[in-house]
């Protein structure tokens, strides 16, 4: 990896971390250089404007997503399998990419994360719809992934929250042998 990566990357998580623990308008490019340990010049090489550090987190989440869709198509346990298991918060690049893209968005000034995580969302449910041979259990797929994901982060400590996955993806075969009777 080039020292010019490193300090790109640097930066990105330095904004990340910035909108994750004090908020989008906390983050300004001063904030952003000091929290990253470079200079202002140094973010400025990489990233001339706010909208450029946005841009620069619409690229991570985008790549991201997309390494994990081909791990996930590649997963020796199933590709459902393995969604639904990795549909907890636990802090991963992704994990925090997702969640600044979620602030970014609420803040409706950078349309073009909101068209990003469409597009993340997009694809994950063309993978499920081809996995599973459905889009209704497949859209159904997705939105239990959603809420897992979304009372994994609400209530970390897991007791009593978060079902077994075991029973859910039953519960998905159950569903789909019923929907091929009809």
């Amino acid at each position: 990896m080039t020292s010019s990566t490193s300090t790109r990357d640097l930066i990105l998580d330095a904004f990340e971390s910035i909108v994750i623990d004090s908020g989008e308008r906390t983050a300004t490019l001063d904030a952003v250089a000091k929290r990253a340990g470079v200079s202002k010049g140094g973010l400025l090489y990489h990233f001339a404007s706010k909208n450029d550090l946005v841009d620069g987190e619409i690229q991570r989440v985008m790549t991201l997503a997309e390494e994990e869709v081909a791990e996930l198509i590649a997963a020796p346990d199933g590709m459902v399998s393995r969604f639904m298991r990795l549909s907890v918060a636990e802090n991963t690049p992704l994990d925090r990419a997702f969640t600044i893209a979620s602030r970014l968005a609420q803040s409706g000034q950078y349309p073009g994360i909101i068209a990003a995580l469409e597009t993340v969302e997009s694809s994950w449910l063309r993978m499920l719809t081809d996995a599973l041979g459905d889009p209704v259990v497949a859209r159904i797929v997705l939105l239990m992934s959603d809420g897992l994901y979304y009372r994994s982060a609400l209530f970390p400590s897991g007791e009593n929250v978060t079902p077994d996955t075991d029973e859910l993806l039953a519960a998905v075969d159950q569903l789909i042998a019923a929907r091929s009777r009809l």
